[in-house]
């Protein structure tokens, strides 16, 4: 069970990363705000709120 919690808070934390770097990509090429917004705040919330949350529950 705590194996199986340490693993999903992995990969939350890659994918985190990964939607932040993209948030990122999109503010440097500056079309599209909006996205940038929505990537860099899915990246923030899968980065801390769901490994806390995952841990809680």
């Amino acid at each position: 069970m705590i194996s199986t919690v340490m693993f999903f808070n992995t990969v939350f934390q890659i994918a985190g990363i990964f939607m932040i770097i993209l948030g990122l990509w999109e503010l440097r090429i500056g079309i599209n705000r909006k996205k940038y917004i929505q990537l860099m705040t899915a990246g923030l919330l899968l980065i801390f709120i769901v490994p806390i949350v995952t841990i809680i529950f």
